[in-house]
């Protein structure tokens, strides 16, 4: 399980680079980590998300409360907007957390 994560979280990160006009970094760990911290950082000079990435083969994807929780304060304290990200199968798809 963590195996796929951890390769979406790449891709996603890829997947910005990719654009030519974005950077992005993975947080190794992030899940493990005792205080709040998102999957991925991206951002392009004038704006920076912070995202929480999922990945499944089902049709549906359960977030755990706490995690968007973790995810919007770390951004708040970052300066970021928090993102969620979840691929499924093979497309992605994003959304507000405010908005789960």
């Amino acid at each position: 399980m963590k195996q796929k994560g951890s390769a979406a979280e790449r891709e996603l990160v890829a997947m910005f680079w990719g654009t030519g006009t974005w950077s992005s970094l993975r947080i190794a760990g992030s899940g493990r980590m005792n205080f709040p911290s998102p999957d991925v950082l991206a951002g392009n000079g004038s704006q920076i998300f912070a995202i929480e990435v999922k990945s499944t083969k089902h049709a549906r994807q359960y977030i755990d409360a706490e995690q968007i929780q973790q995810l919007k304060e770390f951004a708040a304290k970052f300066g970021a907007t928090p993102l969620v990200a979840v691929k499924f199968s093979t497309k992605w798809h994003f959304c507000d957390p405010d908005e789960m």
